[in-house]
């Protein structure tokens, strides 16, 4: 992958890239029982067939300090 890499984090965020169509690559979504507001989105990244992997939360962490929310995406 290219280091011009484009990503974006937290449920809203993500979402919001969703519904304006957006073209998101993949995505990384931390380990352990998903909050419903996360299964939703979820729901939506498997229609959308987009990748997702769960990872440690420390993965997430190394990637952003900000409050991601369990989940951060990359757009292509």
């Amino acid at each position: 992958m290219a280091g011009q890499d484009q990503y974006i984090y937290g449920i809203h965020a993500i979402r919001e890239a969703l519904d304006a169509g957006k073209e998101v690559e993949r995505v990384l979504l931390k380990k352990g029982p998903p909050s419903d507001l996360l299964k939703e989105l979820l729901g939506e990244l498997r229609r959308q067939q987009i990748p997702v992997q769960q990872v440690p939360v420390e993965k997430l962490n190394r990637i952003t300090r900000k409050n991601h929310q369990g989940i951060i995406a990359w757009l292509s």
